[in-house]
């Protein structure tokens, strides 16, 4: 029986970010051999950096220890440079989804 193939890359929100962080299920994309590359935009770690301390004192978490988490994720992050070309094929493909991402 086929199975789907992965994709040659994945695109980190800010949501799935601060999953991965706190050990929800986004952490699954991480860290796994057969998992692709993960990239994130700079406006992305901007946004987890701000809500990391509001998820910590929400949660009860110690912040130290989730940014030392977050520095350990293997996301290439890229500039706006790099990713704004493509920015009208993104959209194209977010369509039915949340564009903003």
């Amino acid at each position: 029986m086929p199975t789907s193939k992965l994709p040659a890359a994945l695109g980190a929100d800010a949501n799935a970010v601060l999953s991965a962080v706190i050990g929800g299920r986004a952490s699954l994309a991480f860290g796994d051999a057969g998992t692709p590359p993960v990239y994130a935009a700079d406006a992305v770690r901007r946004e987890v950096l701000a809500w990391l301390p509001k998820l910590a004192a929400k949660r009860g978490l110690d912040l130290g220890l989730l940014l030392a988490l977050f520095q350990l994720l293997p996301i290439t992050w890229t500039d706006e440079a790099h990713y704004r070309p493509r920015e009208k094929e993104a959209r194209r493909r977010m369509r039915k989804r949340d564009e903003d991402d």
